[in-house]
């Protein structure tokens, strides 16, 4: 069986993409949650048999998950009065949190440059992108 680099990766690659540990990507293996290709001491994942591994029940079920903080403010002394209250409720919940904030003052045009929808900056984008992944299992949001 000939088997192209470009559609395998080695286990600590694979355990980094699914957000793990080698040694819980094992024991995933072990249980027959999840299929490789031994060479000698090594594993290859397919990156396609991730892909579908990422769908399951299963490693929805297992992958960790945050409170998403998303704060807005007029400034970034407002934004990190706001993100430190919302930690410290998270902290007293026990929830582990990532946190996403800007100032409107980071979302004004420059000078020259077209005006950008409030919806469509870095900082929302990046708050986005942890929902698609299904990183996030809460949401506060504060916004000005």
């Amino acid at each position: 069986m000939i088997v192209s680099n470009s559609k395998y990766v080695y286990s600590g690659k694979a355990a980094a993409l699914l957000d793990v540990s080698n040694k819980t990507l094992v024991k995933w293996v072990d249980e027959g949650h999840l299929h490789c290709i031994r060479q000698g001491k090594n594993r290859k994942f397919s990156l396609a048999e991730i892909e579908r591994f990422k769908q399951s029940n299963f490693y929805r079920s297992k992958k960790p998950k945050y409170t998403l903080i998303y704060v807005r403010g007029k400034n970034s002394l407002e934004c990190r009065k706001r993100v430190e209250q919302a930690k410290h409720y998270c902290q007293r919940q026990n929830w582990a949190t990532i946190v996403v904030s800007e100032s409107v003052s980071d979302c004004a045009p420059r000078t020259g440059e077209a005006n950008r929808s409030n919806l469509n900056t870095l900082y929302f984008q990046q708050a986005f992108n942890y929902f698609y992944d299904r990183k996030i299992e809460r949401l506060i949001c504060w916004s000005r």
